[in-house]
């Protein structure tokens, strides 16, 4: 199974290559596959988790784990 990433994850905005300096790429996060970078991406929700997979070969790219907010708590 794929990691599973949380808030904190996705705010620091950055790759998680190994001694990468995100020199060029330090404008944000962007999720692709490292198996086929320009594939296009397959998400789907159930019970609380976006699973993205590689468009291309199916493999796993990582789990996002969301809660659901109720508009009205919100306010």
């Amino acid at each position: 199974m794929s990691k599973v990433l949380i808030r904190r994850d996705l705010v620091a905005g950055v790759c998680d290559i190994p001694g990468c300096t995100h020199v060029g790429h330090p404008e944000g996060l962007a999720l692709h596959a490292r198996c086929h970078p320009a594939a296009t991406l397959q998400v789907w929700y159930r019970d609380g988790l976006l699973t993205v997979k590689c468009g291309t070969c199916h493999a796993d790219v990582c789990q996002i784990a969301v809660a659901a907010v109720l508009l009205s708590a919100v306010h």
